[in-house]
């Protein structure tokens, strides 16, 4: 009886030419694997309002934030896309408060106001800036773990000071990689 070899957990091959122009080999739970052997994780760093702090203050989340974020002694960027905004729910709740109301002037104030999101969407206005820091390191067996690792610990050293975070899974994984490459 003939003894089938134990797989080694390396990421799959897909030979779609797409994948092969993007460098994208797979996305499988927190990581995205390239053709030229690297993994790559991103931390989604949510908007926050700095307008509601003072000069000072800014002064100092940025010099403390940096700070912790260059103890972190491995590779990483830092990422700045656009998105279109989804701006249907609005429109749907507007809709409903147009509806329901028998006011003539709040019901023009309403009519007003999905005219003026309808030309925004329309032209492709409705956008919205996302931010991520980016980790990646050449791939070897076993690296996931100490991977997972280290993205808890950049992620902490951001939330310490209140900014929202999230390291992405794969779904959104792949819907960041079709910003810039299926628009």
């Amino acid at each position: 009886m003939e003894l089938k070899k134990k797989k080694k957990n390396t990421p799959k091959q897909k030979d779609d030419p797409s994948n092969r122009f993007t460098n994208i080999k797979d996305i499988r739970n927190k990581f995205l694997y390239t053709y030229d052997g690297y993994i790559f994780s991103y931390i989604n760093i949510f908007n926050f309002n700095t307008s509601l702090f003072t000069d000072k203050e800014k002064q100092m989340i940025t010099k403390d934030l940096s700070a912790s974020i260059s103890v972190y002694n491995k590779p990483f960027k830092f990422l700045a896309v656009s998105r279109a905004v989804d701006i249907i729910p609005l429109l749907n709740y507007y809709k409903d408060m147009l509806r329901e109301t028998r006011n003539p002037i709040r019901r023009e104030l309403i009519r007003r106001e999905i005219n003026t999101l309808t030309n925004f969407a329309t032209l492709g206005e409705v956008t919205e800036r996302l931010f991520y820091f980016v980790l990646f390191r050449k791939y070897e067996d076993e690296v996931e773990k100490e991977f997972t690792k280290d993205m808890n610990e950049f992620e902490r050293s951001i939330l310490k000071y209140g900014i929202k975070t999230k390291i992405l899974e794969e779904k959104e994984i792949r819907q960041l990689a079709n910003l810039f490459f299926f628009q």
